[in-house]
């Protein structure tokens, strides 16, 4: 691992939803908590484009719900799911049009025993497998609906991990084709090409995180833009 730290900047979130998704994978999401830092590898994220997604909260329009998605590339969207349970998503792309990357799974790093006490858990591999687990262990809420994503409290970092060349280069190679569908290629063509890049993302997620111990379980099939490392979540819920 290198020893180089930075922090993203937007330019990284102004790209095609899909390959931030995907670079994602390895970064360290950053969150200072009453003057501690709590950190964690990104092992799974999954993308949500535009208002022709039926899965993006966009799919009906411009609401007061999904307003944030249309803002700068950066804003962070945090929603809560079945009353109980926080999604911690970034707005990408372009302003005005809808589109984010929500942060399915984290590897625990620092601050592990304060992620311990939020969660009531002291299973390590449990601690943040999921979207609304991982918002329970790094304190995330409601009220950081619509900040920034590039402040000093809570921010994605890189620590210099790559994805293997050969992966990364199948991956552009697959985005590079998705890019390519135009508006009358078929239902079929679009979903399996779609399909092929999320396995290639998947494939980058097991590479990267090959080492790490197996996770608890849970539904490997995740959504159709889905990149994801070693850690699965329970089912589709949030919990």
């Amino acid at each position: 691992m290198s020893n180089r730290r930075k922090k993203l900047k937007p330019e990284f979130f102004r790209r095609p939803t899909l390959e931030v998704a995907e670079g994602l994978l390895g970064k360290y999401l950053m969150v200072k908590r009453n003057g501690k830092i709590l950190a964690g590898k990104i092992v799974e994220t999954e993308a949500y484009i535009g208002e022709n997604d039926l899965a993006c909260h966009a799919s009906r329009g411009r609401t007061n719900r999904s307003e944030i998605l249309y803002q700068k590339a950066g804003t962070i969207y945090v929603y809560l799911v079945y009353g109980m349970y926080y999604c911690f998503n970034i707005v990408t792309e372009r302003e005005h049009f809808p589109s984010a990357v929500l942060i399915r799974a984290v590897e625990p790093e620092d601050g592990i025993g304060v992620m311990k006490k939020l969660r009531k858990t002291n299973t390590l591999h449990n601690l943040a497998s999921g979207p609304g687990k991982l918002c329970m262990a790094f304190g995330i809420n409601k009220k950081m609906n619509g900040h920034s994503i590039f402040g000093d409290e809570i921010y994605v970092e890189d620590r210099g991990e790559k994805i293997a060349a050969e992966i990364k280069k199948e991956i552009e190679v697959k985005i590079d084709e998705l890019k390519k569908t135009k508006e009358g290629d078929s239902a079929e063509d679009v979903k399996r090409k779609t399909a092929e890049l999320s396995q290639a993302i998947q494939k980058a997620g097991s590479e990267m995180y090959k080492s790490a111990p197996a996770s608890q379980g849970g539904n490997d099939e995740g959504g159709k833009n889905a990149a994801k490392g070693e850690y699965k979540e329970k089912q589709n819920s949030g919990e």
